[in-house]
């Protein structure tokens, strides 16, 4: 989050990249929650750069992490991105009842 090692513009992009891996959601959603308060001073007034930042957690697909993001965006409200958190909110919710239907035809495919 230092300007001088990371663009403030271009911090974003860095985020969501590792976001973007599966092996790195985790820890992009850690930091985000960790760095809200920087965040939400930089973007929190609304904007393209918040609606990527909320987005990402978008692709969970479990009830702790569903659980998660609601308890965080309800201690740290993002008024400003209320509508893009309930859209990921339902994403989860829709990749959870997704991996309920297909996981187990899916992981015997993957053996197969």
């Amino acid at each position: 989050m230092d300007p001088a090692e990371v663009r403030a513009q271009d911090s974003i992009a860095v985020v969501t990249s590792v976001a973007a891996n599966p092996k790195g959601r985790e820890l992009a959603w850690q930091f985000l929650k960790d760095q809200w308060p920087e965040f939400d001073r930089r973007y929190g007034k609304g904007g393209f750069g918040l609606m990527r930042l909320v987005g990402l957690c978008g692709n969970f697909a479990d009830a702790a992490h569903l659980a998660d993001v609601e308890q965080f965006f309800q201690e740290h409200p993002a008024h400003a991105a209320e509508r893009t958190i309930r859209q990921n909110l339902e994403r989860i919710r829709l990749n959870m009842k997704w991996l309920e239907r297909n996981g187990s035809e899916l992981a015997e495919w993957l053996r197969g």
